[in-house]
């Protein structure tokens, strides 16, 4: 199926690992990679206002989590933090993800899991996807852009400034 170009097509995943919970996701049709630590009460609150296609979590979750998308539950063994953080690592060509920003062991996870599951369903072809950054943190990440006027959205996915710029146009600037 073709993606629709006017919405964020994002592809979700949820991690836990150190006593913390962590929501990486990919918008499809960009490439643009972001994650974020989530408390579990507000869990709900961020997955609404993402709106995911698809939410890639653990098995043991899946009574956890209410949301519209697609949930696709893997073993535990997909989520395991030290095989996460590699995938991350390897996928970008990096000896250390401190580069892209600053991240504890869930959103590494998270990270990790959402590459794997590219890799798996995409067979081996990987889409053409940005490295991860922190979401929030006073950057005005992509979940606000869709409370800006149009002409300014537009203005900033043509190469303008703004909160969020696709990975070719980022480039070009």
């Amino acid at each position: 199926a073709l993606l629709d170009a006017r919405t964020h097509n994002y592809l979700a995943a949820l991690a836990e690992a150190g006593g913390r919970i962590a929501l990486a996701w990919a918008d499809m049709s960009t490439g643009d990679f972001r994650v974020e630590g989530v408390g579990a009460e507000a869990l709900p609150a961020v997955l609404a206002r993402l709106d995911p296609a698809e939410l890639v979590l653990p098995e043991r979750w899946l009574d956890r989590v209410e949301t519209d998308a697609a949930l696709t539950p893997l073993p535990s063994a997909r989520f395991e933090s030290g095989n996460a953080a590699r995938r991350v690592r390897e996928t970008f060509g990096v000896a250390t993800v401190e580069g892209f920003g600053t991240f504890d062991r869930a959103q590494l996870t998270a990270c990790g899991v959402l590459l794997d599951y590219l890799d798996l369903t995409q067979k081996g072809r990987m889409p053409r996807i940005s490295p991860p950054r922190p979401a929030g943190a006073g950057e005005g990440t992509t979940l606000l852009i869709g409370r800006w006027p149009a002409a300014r959205r537009r203005s900033c996915i043509h190469g303008g400034e703004g909160p969020t710029r696709t990975p070719s146009t980022a480039a070009a600037t």
